[in-house]
């Protein structure tokens, strides 16, 4: 039966007043289990474009030696730094003076590059942080480095610290409009709160992100932001801005930050060459399983001790190239699942991926429609993965096999899993090209085992008309068959589908559900899913309008697709309004008032 459904929300502006809610960190779990921040947004988080503001072009002189990070800056090393103060407030108000003071300082080396912060707060007991698991300082202060080593502002890599130490990094993804925590890299940070705030210093090796090649006759420049959160009566986001220029110049008595390899350095790791090219990593598991009695009526068999090797493996080819595989990837490297199950919830829980060779190409695969959702596939025994990032197009694949086989069914209602303990096969591509503020790619998936397969192909893309306003696309096709054994998993009682579906079933009191439907064997499963997105977010406005489309067909196995046969529109419109709420408040409060309107048909 058609469901329709039109919600128009009226959000008065004591919801977002910033003075009393901390918007700029909270961040929340959204239908496709990605972090999205509802503060200053992505956009926000680019270097703005202004006619009155110039960005500084930045040529740093190579250091030398190493400091100790421990959150004490007081080695002879930062003499060699370059130093800034992060002058302005990005939120909630846009280039305005900052209020509080900070400095930073940045050095590179060879191997690394080192950055260091003076976060001056006039009542330190305010602080808000504590020492916290990995990547849960979203709420806290901190301060942090925004990389974007392309300069199109479509990737960019952050690096938190908060005053006790808790590191986070994440990935900005612009084209899916996502933070991603999921992403993982090696890094160092620490801090220490003093009687006049906090410092901080980060040692971030140069192999944490991939360096893109680039053309050395262009005028390529990679983005740096730095930024300090603040959260007080009024929440405040300060920042500072440059650009850096990557050459191969050997004459260059000024090595460039994060530099391109040369001649003689190109076998050393490090800013100026081609990272550690082997690593390496094995493992080996030994889970002791106790020989145990259920019960005397019946003969226990011996249960059999649990044994696995195993190895990670990544070549890097140069700075833009690595070619990875693992065999029997270590299983306790996937976190417990999170606890979010729930009766009310009829839709499949994401779970974050952590496993070393799926968690390095998830950079890669990311999409507005979440096409690729490596935690599918359960106990891979071999994979291969290659990928390939220059300034303007980047490329990655990866195929392994599976010894289970466990599909999301979907439906407008809810969705199940089927999951069967038979050899299967998954593969993906990705091909993305940018320039001139412009994105577009192409995005492949495939799942197969025993008269079944799944494959999926699209097109994507992103208009970057400025900081404030993007367009985002994305259109896929797939093609599926699904053996009659996946019903049958399915089934709510057995022999569900040698029966003919009852005129009525009450809900919880019949063996044929809808996911028995979605997995129809009699026929080919041909479909297509849509999502268009305009988004504008101003100073001053903001307003979007979205739209979304899965076929009743359309399947993306390889992907987290939890709900199809469904169309949704959705529409907003809104102001801001900034003002000093009380004399000591050291910046403006800002109220955002907006409606929507949302209208879902399946």
């Amino acid at each position: 039966m058609p469901i329709q459904s039109w919600k128009t929300l009226l959000l008065l502006g004591v919801a977002y007043m910033s003075m009393r809610f901390n918007e700029q960190c909270f961040a929340q779990r959204d239908i496709e289990g990605l972090e999205s921040e509802a503060d200053i947004g992505l956009e926000a988080e680019s270097i703005p474009a202004s006619k009155d503001f110039a960005i500084p072009k930045l040529t740093l002189k190579a250091a030398t030696g190493k400091p100790i990070i421990d959150g004490h800056i007081n080695d002879i090393f930062w003499e060699q730094a370059e130093t800034f103060e992060l002058k302005f407030e990005l939120y909630p108000e846009r280039l305005a003076p900052a209020s509080v003071k900070t400095e930073a300082f940045l050095a590179a080396t060879k191997t690394h590059l080192y950055l260091a912060f003076i976060a001056n707060d006039p009542n330190p007991e305010n602080l808000r942080s504590a020492l916290r698991e990995y990547d849960a300082s979203k709420e806290d202060d901190y301060v942090s480095v925004i990389i974007d080593p392309t300069g199109s502002m479509a990737k960019k890599y952050e690096f938190r610290v908060n005053p006790h130490g808790t590191l986070s990094d994440i990935l900005q993804d612009t084209i899916s409009d996502r933070y991603i925590y999921d992403w993982d890299t090696e890094w160092e940070g620490a801090a220490q709160i003093n009687d006049k705030g906090y410092t901080v210093e980060l040692a971030i090796p140069a192999n944490a992100i991939r360096e893109p090649s680039h053309d050395t006759s262009e005028d390529f420049r990679g983005s740096v932001i730095l930024k300090r959160s603040y959260p007080r009566s009024v929440d405040q986001v300060f920042a500072t801005f440059f650009t850096y220029k990557k050459t191969l110049r050997e004459t260059d008595k000024e090595a460039d930050i994060l530099s391109e390899p040369d001649s003689q350095d190109s076998e050393k790791k490090g800013f100026k060459g081609i990272p550690d090219k082997l690593k390496l990593k094995l493992h080996y598991i030994y889970h002791l399983d106790e020989d145990r009695e259920i019960g005397k009526e019946f003969e226990q068999a011996d249960d059999r001790d649990e044994h696995s090797v195993g190895l990670d493996a990544v070549y890097n080819l140069s700075t833009s190239r690595a070619f990875a595989v693992t065999i029997y990837p270590n299983f306790t490297e996937v976190e417990t699942d999170i606890a979010q199950q729930s009766i009310n919830n009829p839709f499949t829980i994401f779970q974050p991926e952590k496993r070393v060779f799926f968690k390095g190409a998830t950079e890669y695969f990311r999409s507005l429609l979440p096409v690729v959702y490596t935690r599918n596939i359960i106990q891979p025994e071999v994979g291969f993965a290659f990928i390939n990032d220059d300034s303007i197009n980047s490329f990655g694949a990866f195929i392994n096999n599976d010894k289970e086989t466990e599909v999301i069914v979907p439906d407008n209602l809810g969705s199940d899993k089927v999951t069967l303990l038979e050899q299967s096969y998954s593969g993906a591509f990705r091909f993305r090209r940018t320039k001139n503020k412009k994105t577009g790619g192409i995005i492949g998936t495939y799942r197969g085992a025993d008269g079944y397969h799944n494959a999926t192909v699209g097109y994507d893309g992103l208009f970057d008309f400025g900081p404030d306003d993007k367009l985002r696309f994305h259109f896929l096709y797939s093609d599926t068959s699904y053996p009659k054994r996946f019903a049958e998993d399915l089934c709510e009682e057995s022999g569900c589908t040698n029966e003919p579906p009852p005129e009525e079933c009450p809900l919880g009191d019949c063996s044929l559900n809808a996911q028995v439907l979605r997995t129809d064997y009699t026929r080919e499963l041909n479909g297509h899913g849509l999502k268009v997105r305009y988004k504008h977010d101003g100073p001053s406005g903001l307003y979007w309008l979205g739209y979304e489309q899965a076929s009743p067909d359309f399947r993306a196995d390889l992907g987290f697709y939890r709900r199809i046969d469904i169309r949704s529109l959705d529409i907003a419109y809104g102001k801001k309004w900034y003002f000093t709420t009380l004399p000591e408040d050291k910046g403006k409060s800002r109220i955002r008032t907006y409606v929507i309107g949302n209208y879902i048909r399946s």
